[in-house]
């Protein structure tokens, strides 16, 4: 019986999804946006609450669990806004005026409050394997989705993979941590996040200008975080591991978590030196296409030191290259360089100057830049 009320549910969802949609398209968008799909949605949660049982087992660690998703989504809040002071700020495309911005938050906010009690529900009454998990996910994450704008930017490749890897990857990621937070936490920290996550850009007058797929990045360590964070609390309360089992079980997911957190810090040019994907040929014999160059940020200070045959890392109008310096002058007080690709025959037609200069060449690993170059490539097919 309570798996056709569930069923029951998945229908209404889909029901739901598809007139969101269909309205999405027509010239109703705002009244569905801030009436009609709060409202369907509203009426699926109503159903929901009198269709399924609301007993829940008791869940192991409740307080705790809630006090560290709060904690961490505070923590992944502070990182995203000072990564502003890295990559600068931008004002918020949401308008601040007082009666759009309580709109604002009025059509995020329901849909994801709605939203996480319908999550809640299923999981509630849903046992607790892959493919139930995998279902409440999906269905979850389509609430909110518009299929026509999908199919709008699924080609050309460049365009489908950055959106992708912008919007479905990481939003399907957050929603099946929210299906885990849901299932080993309770609603309240599925609301936490989701609210915290869908308010952000709303509420904030200026956000961190960063990239597409550093925003990805932050949103699917943010994800492994939490996972991480709550199977430890699992693992120390399951009382069938040994404790020997559970140290080290808890001991190889942080340390797993530390390297996965300094690759992407070193990745993302956090420290001194940083990885750049060779694209060209240009100085084949010593760096061939595909392989990574490790980079030195210059140091100002010490930028009278570079000398003849130093790779040097440079900007040029507005493209970054990788060549060998093949002459050093002075002129007019400004240190003035002449370069060359190892591997063409005509030194650059170009003068360097020290303020163009991002970094020096210091090592190289081969072959691990390739997937970087592939993206190039379709993104420049």
């Amino acid at each position: 019986m309570k798996n056709k009320r569930i069923i029951l549910l998945y229908l209404m969802l889909f029901v739901y999804i598809t007139i969101n949609n269909l309205m999405m398209q027509s010239k109703f968008v705002y009244y569905n946006s801030v009436i009609i799909s709060p409202f369907l949605l509203f009426v699926i949660t109503i159903i929901a609450y009198f269709l399924l049982p609301t007993a829940q087992k008791r869940i192991k660690y409740k307080y705790e669990k809630n006090q560290n998703v709060i904690i961490i989504i505070f923590l992944y809040l502070i990182i995203y806004f000072i990564s502003g002071l890295i990559f600068g700020y931008s004002y918020s495309i949401y308008s601040k005026d007082l009666l759009t911005l309580i709109k604002n938050i009025y059509s995020v906010s329901i849909i994801i409050v709605l939203s996480e009690y319908i999550r809640n529900k299923l999981v509630v009454n849903s046992s607790d394997n892959y493919i139930n998990n995998v279902l409440i996910s999906i269905a979850l994450i389509l609430i909110t989705f518009n299929f026509s704008y999908f199919f709008r930017n699924i080609y050309p490749f460049s365009v489908g993979f950055k959106y992708i890897a912008s919007q479905i990857i990481p939003n399907l990621v957050i929603s099946f941590t929210l299906t885990y937070l849901s299932r080993k936490c309770g609603l309240i920290s599925t609301l936490i996040c989701n609210l915290s996550l869908g308010l952000i850009a709303i509420i904030l007058p200026i956000l961190p200008n960063i990239s597409w797929i550093i925003l990805s990045i932050l949103k699917i360590v943010l994800a492994m975080f939490l996972y991480f964070n709550i199977n430890y609390f699992e693992l120390m309360y399951d009382r069938k591991y040994h404790r020997y089992l559970l140290n080290k079980n808890t001991k190889s997911t942080t340390i797993l978590f530390i390297i996965v957190i300094i690759l992407i810090m070193f990745i993302l040019k956090f420290f001194k030196y940083y990885p750049i994907s060779i694209l060209s040929d240009s100085m084949k014999n010593t760096f061939s296409r595909g392989d990574i160059a490790i980079i030195e940020k210059l140091d100002r200070d010490y930028i009278e030191e570079i000398q003849v045959n130093d790779i040097i890392y440079y900007k040029k109008n507005n493209k970054l290259i990788i060549h060998r310096i093949v002459n050093i002058e002075i002129i007019n007080n400004r240190i003035v360089i002449t370069t060359k690709g190892d591997n063409n025959d005509d030194i650059d037609p170009w003068k360097v100057y020290e303020e163009e200069i991002v970094g020096i060449v210091k090592g190289k690993i081969p072959f691990l830049g390739y997937p970087a170059v592939w993206l190039n490539e379709a993104f420049n097919d």
